[in-house]
């Protein structure tokens, strides 16, 4: 998973916690939800609406020492609105690696218009050990300083990596020099995290949703406390056993073909974009070679100039390919910028390539122990072979977490934590066509392991189908009646079914270049 991600979510501002390292172990018969004022701010409505509860829960930050150190998991619950509180709740799961839980759920909630997920169930949200507002804070500014001046200076891969790695020695030493253990922040670890806080909330069973990399550690809950989950979701699906670093650049493509093939298979889009494939990739050799320059919304709220290369053209559409509201105008979006019409990328380009949404320590952490530990480069340029050599040699290629990783020293996931979890419990499988980064084969090799599952691939969808409408109806149609197979009743009235790969042409020209 990539620091690139981007969850096109309403935003929330949190108010910064206050820095600490780390905490002295409480004494306590076990973990105890202690209430606290909300560390951010809360979404206009909500505290009309909902009565948001905030507090947290301190745990071991090792497991088996006693008295040793904890972290301090900060934690939101939105009450039921419509039963008794017995009912199982929802606890959200972020992505990531390294996204805060509950700012990526009250985002979803509020996009939702304020609806939650099953009206007749708590949604717990939390932050997990080293995002968000919990404590110790695993962001590291020294990368995202090193990735805003890549993205200035032209996206070169070869800049990306010295970069960054400077960035990583930086932020690890730094870290370290807090007293901040960076082999404690694991896939592992965040699992029992979450058993930890149903223990201190009082509930004896949860539903699970985990989104992206939020679905790893729902799998790897399922396989350490299976008896407390009445049913869980996985929504653009991460299973423990994937070689994401290999499958980066062939899943990119694939993403891209699909897209292409699914814009040539409509009528309209084809008339309106023509020859989009083709199109594309000379468009990428023609930005490589002179890419022009573009104002974008850069940091701290300046406006800046970026080389807009063909590395940042991929880059750029490669995010897109994660919001399947943005899939609806990639075809656009690509005749524009061929034809030299580079307004849809000032409008959202800063976003996308300034956007710091994830505790990058966090994410080393995970990424290295749990996928770089049991790749290599070898195997991402073998699997790179016959692709579109625009591609294979961009900034797509994960060289620069290997990298990251050569210098950030956490050991690897033990092997066992990195086979195919097999449960029974009912879960419910979501994936996108069009997903870049977790294609639908992820999701079917999570599903070939549990037998209670119910697996839909959304026709032109991106990356994380919760949020929507039929996703979001999907999910809580399951929620109601985990144990019945969801394709034995009309699932959200036929809104699955009715589902179709969509383009807006109504903005095209259908002109080449220039």
């Amino acid at each position: 998973m990539r620091r690139w991600w981007l969850i096109l979510l309403a935003a929330v501002a949190f108010v910064p916690a206050t820095p600490v390292s780390v905490l002295h172990a409480q004494t306590s018969a076990g973990p105890t939800f202690v209430p606290a004022a909300c560390p951010f701010r809360i979404p206009d409505g909500f505290t009309e609406s909902v009565n948001l509860r905030c507090g947290y829960v301190d745990v071991p930050l090792e497991r088996g020492q006693g008295n040793g150190p904890t972290v301090r998991l900060i934690v939101a619950v939105l009450p039921a609105t419509a039963q008794p509180t017995s009912t199982p709740p929802l606890m959200y799961v972020a992505g990531g690696p390294g996204g805060g839980g509950i700012e990526e759920g009250l985002g979803i909630v509020e996009g939702l218009s304020g609806r939650l997920p099953g009206l007749d169930r708590d949604l717990v949200l939390v932050d997990m050990r080293g995002t968000g507002n919990s404590q110790p804070s695993l962001a590291c500014p020294e990368i995202n300083d090193a990735q805003d001046q890549n993205v200035m200076q032209g996206q070169s891969l070869d800049d990306l990596v010295q970069r960054e790695t400077a960035g990583a020695q930086a932020c690890r030493a730094r870290l370290q020099g807090e007293g901040i253990d960076l082999s404690a922040f694991t896939s592992v670890a965040s699992a029992a995290d979450l058993n930890d806080v149903r223990q201190a909330l009082g509930y004896n069973q949860i539903n699970l949703w985990g989104i992206s990399y939020g679905s790893r550690i729902v799998l790897q809950y399922l396989h350490d406390f299976p008896n407390t989950v009445r049913s869980a979701v996985i929504d653009g699906v991460v299973p423990p056993q994937a070689d994401l670093m290999a499958g980066q650049l062939p899943d990119a493509q694939r993403a891209l073909d699909a897209l292409f093939a699914d814009c040539a298979n409509d009528s309209a889009c084809d008339s309106t974009y023509p020859e989009l494939k083709s199109r594309f990739w000379a468009l990428i050799d023609r930005l490589n070679a002179n890419p022009p320059s573009v104002r974008v919304h850069g940091p701290n709220e300046n406006s800046v100039r970026i080389p807009f290369t063909g590395n940042a053209m991929l880059n750029f559409t490669f995010n897109l390919l994660y919001d399947s509201q943005a899939i609806t105008l990639l075809p656009a979006i690509i005749d524009s910028v061929d034809g030299g019409d580079y307004t849809p990328v000032t409008a959202v380009a800063g976003d996308v390539f300034f956007a710091h949404d994830v505790n990058l320590g966090t994410y080393l952490s995970i990424e290295c122990s749990d996928y770089t530990a049991y790749s290599s480069p070898a195997a991402v340029t073998a699997a790179a072979a016959g692709l579109q050599p625009e591609l294979a040699s961009s900034v797509l290629r994960p060289d620069d977490v290997f990298s990251m990783c050569s210098v950030w020293g956490v050991p690897a996931t033990p092997t066992q934590n990195r086979t195919p979890v097999s449960s029974n419990v009912p879960v419910l499988v979501l994936n996108g066509e069009l997903d870049p980064i977790t294609p639908p084969a992820y999701g079917q090799m999570a599903a070939a392991s549990l037998p209670n599952s119910f697996l839909y691939t959304f026709p032109g969808g991106g990356h994380g189908q919760g949020p929507s409408a039929c996703g979001y109806t999907l999910i809580e149609t399951f929620l109601s009646d985990p144990a019945t197979q969801p394709t034995a009743r009309p699932p959200a009235q036929g809104c699955f079914e009715a589902l179709h790969p969509q383009f807006d042409t109504s903005l095209g020209s259908g002109g080449a270049s220039p």
